[in-house]
């Protein structure tokens, strides 16, 4: 069996902070550890900073579109007028502004040109393409948004006109794999499938089918059945069998 992998170059290094700040601790000597902590501390202070103006920012851009949801109190209710429909527009660029600023400081990557093309030449033997239906999403808000200003429009021409004006696609690094060998195991499961398991459904819908039958013939018979005679009155009996003794 032979195997062929293909794989960019890794996006994303999954290690954790406490190695790293151990690792370079450990280089330095006790003189240095002091200064190096204190570096450490202020530039945490700063990440975190960014980040909660950031998450402030998030919320003041997507709270006029949130009005009248559960737990949001509509603006008008605390004091505040309508938005206009260019502030509207405005605080949807910043939006997706916000949200992409927010997906890179998590280490995430937007899909461009290269790794799109990686990701499209996947080979999958056993899986059936997806094709999604553009028509329903929404181009207008990404078109206006690309379109917004010289940086934005560079960073368009990186991006696969396929996605680039439907959605925002992000991944941490994208491998992709070409293998051919017998691939036993998935035959197995497919030959299971396509047989025990399509026998089983067949035989279950049959007996499912045939049980609905004797049902409906069963409530036929009863409503086809004849009324018994009706019974004659206690006087009527003891007159007719005073008629018989005479």
């Amino acid at each position: 069996m032979s195997k062929r992998v293909v794989c960019p170059v890794e996006y994303h290094i999954p290690v954790e902070y406490q190695d790293i700040f151990a690792i370079i601790r450990s280089m330095l000597s006790i003189l240095d550890r002091e200064q190096f902590e204190e570096i450490v501390q202020l530039m945490e202070s700063m990440l975190n900073q960014e980040f909660l103006a950031l998450r402030r920012s998030v919320k003041r851009n997507f709270r006029p579109f949130s009005c009248g949801a559960k737990g949001q109190p509509l603006m008008t209710r605390v004091g505040k007028g309508l938005p206009l429909k260019n502030d509207m527009d405005t605080r949807e660029l910043s939006f997706v502004d916000d949200v992409i600023q927010l997906m890179v400081r998590a280490r995430f990557h937007i899909l461009d040109v290269h790794t799109y093309t990686l990701a499209c030449g996947e080979r999958f033997l056993f899986q059936l393409p997806v094709a999604p239906n553009w028509d329903y999403f929404d181009k207008k808000l990404l078109q206006r948004y690309w379109h917004s200003s010289t940086v934005r429009r560079r960073m368009r021409l990186l991006l696969p006109d396929e996605v680039a004006d439907n959605c925002l696609v992000f991944h941490r690094g994208v491998k992709v794999m070409s293998d051919s060998g017998l691939y036993i195991n998935e035959k197995i499961e497919l030959l299971l499938q396509y047989t025990v398991v399509w026998l089983v459904a067949k035989v279950w819908g049959f007996v499912c089918a045939s049980a609905a039958r004797l049902a409906a013939l069963a409530r036929r018979l009863v409503l086809r059945r004849p009324a018994p005679p009706p019974k004659s009155p206690p006087r009527q009996q003891q007159q007719q069998q005073q008629q018989r003794e005479q």
